[in-house]
């Protein structure tokens, strides 16, 4: 199973077929979390298919005894069996799924040999699904009115250095007729 780490994965699916994902939750820096699929055209031509993010929180991902992690045991998220989900039914729109801090501290506590959190992305439209996938930390969210200098996370792509950040907006529609794209 692919870890999402400070880069995009990059990958695909198809209708009623599941790509999973493990994003590692840091203990010592628990807080406010953020994973976003952008439904990107990659592998494919034409317009892109649509998809949807289903996610779980599993606790206890490390098995002392044999020194591995349990991917076995692990509760796989489904159409069926999800913690949460996005799914906007826009093929052009990403999905996002702003994870709870206080949700992650009760779940992922100091008792807990280790936490993260399962990823599902699927297709749901019929066309191949193309799309990017990120996991981003805390310690690269920006709040209102409190500056940031720069990250300890830096990604290497072409030559330059790039550091990402990431904020949220609720933008909530007050009449539901309303539409709103990206």
């Amino acid at each position: 199973m692919p870890i999402l780490s400070t880069k995009y994965t990059d990958d695909f699916t198809t209708e009623n077929n599941i790509r999973y994902f493990y994003f590692p939750i840091d203990q010592q820096t628990l807080g406010d979390t953020l994973i976003l699929l952008n439904k990107t055209q990659i592998f494919g031509s034409g317009r892109n298919g649509d998809s949807v993010i289903y996610m779980n929180v599993q606790q206890n991902i490390f098995n002392s005894f044999e020194r591995r992690y349990n991917y076995t045991n692990w509760d796989y998220p489904s159409e069926s069996s999800y913690f949460t989900k996005s799914a906007t039914f826009k093929y052009s729109a990403p999905e996002m799924i702003d994870i709870c801090p206080e949700y992650l501290r009760e779940r992922c506590g100091d008792e807990v040999k280790g936490c993260g959190l399962v990823i599902g992305v699927a297709g749901i439209d019929g066309r191949l699904s193309s799309f990017r996938l990120k996991g981003f930390y805390s310690i690269n969210r920006l709040y209102i009115d409190q500056p940031k200098i720069n990250s300890t996370r830096s990604d290497f792509f072409n030559g330059s250095f790039y550091d990402y950040f990431w904020f949220t907006i609720n933008d909530t529609v007050s009449m539901r007729f309303n539409s709103f794209d990206y």
